[in-house]
């Protein structure tokens, strides 16, 4: 008798199907139930690791020992021509591999209609049953008390000469990053108050956009070493005055207007419903003074004119940008904001062709280092951290320690939501990501990165369609956002749509010839399409950056 014949006799292939599919099934109830209580990932590849070790030892189980109506027995026992006992073991394996393949087609027809890509009766999730599927270290979205949030739109330049915009769009940014760290209270993130800038628009109608009960607005007039700042909060469901003021002094007295104005607004949210039942909003006006700030003013000014150099998003700006952030951190070595900026901005550096990503990798993070050392209780130093250790391949403890720290700094902090958001895709759960991205999006609704993640996020979850028509609505609004067009790349791919992938790609190399990931991506889709000259010519411009 031949080998393969003996093994099948001893229905050693029919143990060899049956515990494959019985391990597949049990990897699937495993992973559901370990992302259900927040077990970290090495378990789950600890039990599949003990899945694959278990599998000779079945093969040699079912060699060894012959399943009989008296129950196991050895091989060697049992009489080779004793044909009830090998029709009974093969029986019962058969309606036992049957029974597994019957329970595995029916989680497999589950899992498909439920989150399988490109399914188009997948319904939305709504935040609600996501929030039942997550762990429980995460709640759903609350709906945000009107009374509890607010946004700080960019103030007006008032001075004669209108390159000193800079300093009225630093001034509002300090008094946003000020009370951001307010407890309870939800401040509209940056990317998107600072989009109203120069726009003459309602009060009313800024508000609604970006979901808040109060906006803050003001105007600076410089003129020499004076500066008039006018500062009003405003109710954005009615337009009406909650309070107002007027300063007038030096610049040297910048720092301590600033924590005026911020003491000031605190103070007006405190006779609000959601706030007027605690007394950390003014505590926190108060502690908020100097974190990560400096007192040097020409620190200061230079930080603001790298912050709006580097808010132009070009190749050219971030140069200036990071000249103008390291002359800060020379002039104030403890201008943790401004170690933020610069860490920021050597990541875009190398991302616009401007560095080779060695060198960007380690500025990045010695930049975010300085600043974590510097101000470990700001959640943005804690953000720019993890970032850096990200673009370094780290993703150790420490990367996620940094992240969790900015979430219970500040968990109104869209940047933290969106690293958490990250860090939990990591960790395959996906449900629970998109939650997180989707309040990122919410305090941060115009950041055009965060609503491309959200496009991820979705599709991680078979939502693909839907991901596919918000990316695509969205690059049309915004047709020169070079992110955006990245993002809808990176989905067409995913989506299995290679041909308009090819055709983004190409037209976004034509304004960014040098752009890296680009370069990549048309060299690898060129030799997928058999045109080797052309992926050639793409590597080789690689190889001169």
């Amino acid at each position: 008798m031949s080998f393969l014949s003996e093994l099948k006799r001893r229905n050693v292939t029919r143990v060899a199907i049956a515990y494959l599919v019985l391990s597949w099934l049990m990897a699937q109830v495993a992973e559901m139930l370990l992302e259900t209580f927040g077990a970290p990932p090495w378990v789950f590849k600890t039990l599949l690791a003990l899945f694959v070790i278990g599998f000779p030892f079945a093969l040699f189980f079912a060699w060894a020992f012959e399943m009989t109506p008296d129950g196991l027995k050895k091989e060697k026992d049992i009489g080779r021509g004793d044909q009830s006992v090998a029709k009974h073991g093969r029986r019962t394996l058969d309606l036992t591999i049957i029974g597994l393949l019957v329970v595995a087609l029916a989680y497999f027809i589950y899992q498909s209609r439920s989150t399988a890509p490109g399914v188009e009766t997948t319904p939305a999730i709504t935040l609600e049953e996501t929030a039942d599927t997550t762990d429980t270290t995460v709640t759903a979205i609350e709906p945000v008390t009107e009374d509890a949030s607010v946004a700080v739109i960019p103030f007006l330049n008032l001075s004669s000469d209108k390159e000193q915009a800079y300093f009225s769009d630093g001034l509002a940014d300090t008094i946003l990053h000020m009370l951001a760290q307010i407890p309870d209270l939800r401040v509209a993130a940056r990317t998107s108050s600072f989009k109203f800038k120069d726009r003459n628009e309602d009060m009313r109608e800024i508000a609604a956009l970006l979901g808040v009960a109060m906006v803050l607005e003001g105007s600076v007039q410089r003129q020499g070493e004076r500066v008039r700042i006018t500062v009003q909060l405003i109710r954005g469901a009615d337009g009406s005055h909650i309070w107002s003021r007027v300063y007038d002094d030096t610049l040297d007295d910048i720092f301590r207007v600033q924590d005026e104005i911020a003491s000031g607004v605190a103070e007006a949210m405190l006779a609000t419903p959601a706030l007027a039942a605690s007394n950390a909003a003014a505590d926190s006006a108060i502690e908020i003074k100097s974190l990560g700030g400096t007192k040097d003013v020409a620190a200061y000014d230079a930080f603001m004119k790298g912050q709006t150099a580097l808010d132009e998003g070009t190749p050219e700006g971030v140069n200036r940008a990071l000249v103008l952030l390291q002359l800060a951190v020379e002039l104030d070595p403890e201008f943790a904001r401004a170690w933020v900026a610069l860490s920021r901005a050597s990541y875009d550096g190398a991302a616009l062709g401007n560095a080779s990503w060695q060198a960007a990798q380690k500025d990045q993070l010695y930049a975010a280092e300085k600043a974590v050392a510097l101000a470990p209780q700001m959640a943005s130093a804690q953000v720019a951290f993890a970032e850096a250790l990200s673009f370094n391949g780290i993703t150790s403890k420490q990367y996620g320690a940094a992240i969790l720290k900015a979430n219970e700094l500040e968990p109104n902090n869209a940047e933290a939501l969106a690293a958490l958001a990250h860090l939990k895709a990591i960790e395959n759960k996906h449900r629970e990501a998109l939650v997180l991205i989707e309040k990122a999006v919410l305090i941060n609704p115009l950041d055009t990165g965060l609503v491309s993640e959200l496009a991820f996020r979705k599709m991680s979850v078979g939502l693909v369609a839907e991901s596919l028509s918000d990316m695509t609505r969205v690059a049309a609004e915004q047709p020169d956002d070079l992110g955006v067009k990245r993002a809808l790349f990176d989905l067409y791919l995913a989506g299995g749509h290679q041909y308009e992938a090819v055709k983004l790609n190409e037209r976004v190399l034509e304004k960014n010839p040098n752009l890296l990931d680009a370069l990549f991506a048309s060299a690898y889709q060129r030799l997928f399409l058999n045109d080797v000259a052309m992926s050639d010519q793409h590597l080789k411009r690689i190889e001169l950056l």
